[in-house]
């Protein structure tokens, strides 16, 4: 089991979300990997933007 499966499948099974079957257990992974990406991506960029513009 690679990492991000590994983190996919925490999330599902966090929320209780239905377990996908095996043909969409890619996408799902590449999908909610993709969204945690993002919820640490976008609050890095604009802390990193207000640091930089206040000094």
């Amino acid at each position: 089991m690679s990492l991000l499966e590994f983190l996919s499948q925490a999330f599902i099974d966090f929320f209780g979300i239905t377990q996908p079957d095996e043909k969409a257990k890619k996408r799902a992974t590449l999908f909610i990997c993709a969204l945690l990406s993002l919820l640490v991506l976008i609050p890095g960029l604009v802390l990193w933007i207000i640091y930089t513009r206040s000094h």
